[in-house]
């Protein structure tokens, strides 16, 4: 071989590796180009993971408060149900004092109008003071036909107490009032 032949092959051959070594410098920008932006998501997604970290580190802090501030609510609760328990254990108590106290009571039924038993005449409640002792007595006056019209009671009756006997009184011990009478009554009239 001689000198032009080999100098020519060199230079081919010179000529083939700088296209490959350009080739390769490209491959290479290329692939840096990738690994920048994988990097750069990398990073992206690493900021969004400190961030969730630090949403859920708040979140668990905030968490932590209320549980504790919760806890001590069921504590003052707890307290408050202890002392209701006590007020109704003693509401209790004067429950059953007022219902034997009501045992002890005569049933009273309240009623539009009072009429009497015998002539189904209606009562009304009259006041007067009495004479001697200044206090005030209830007597009930029958308003309508008198007794001798209507054929109840005889001319020696007269018009006070008397004519109402205590012993009318029924067997469960039910005293019959009207509502005027049951009024007055209650408020002090």
């Amino acid at each position: 071989m001689d000198i032009p032949s080999a100098v020519n092959n060199i230079a081919t051959s010179f000529a083939y590796l700088a296209e490959r070594m350009l080739a390769l410098e490209a491959k290479s920008r290329k692939y840096k180009r990738r690994v920048t932006a994988h990097r750069a998501t990398i990073g992206a997604m690493e900021r969004e993971e400190q961030e969730m970290r630090e949403t859920w580190v708040a979140r668990e802090d905030h968490l932590l408060q209320r549980i504790a501030e919760l806890e001590r609510e069921n504590d003052v609760l707890w307290r408050d149900n202890a002392g209701l328990g006590e007020e109704n254990r003693q509401f209790a108590a004067e429950n059953r004092r007022l219902w034997e106290e009501n045992g002890k009571m005569k049933v009273v039924e309240v009623v539009d109008e009072v009429r009497d038993e015998g002539t189904g005449v209606k009562r009304e409640k009259e006041e007067e003071e009495a004479s001697e002792e200044g206090r005030e007595s209830k007597r009930l006056r029958i308003e309508g036909e008198s007794n001798n019209e209507s054929g109840y009671g005889s001319e020696e009756e007269s018009d006070d107490d008397s004519n109402v006997d205590s012993s009318e009184e029924s067997e469960d011990d039910i005293v019959v009032i009207s509502k005027e009478e049951f009024n007055s009554a209650a408020w002090g009239n």
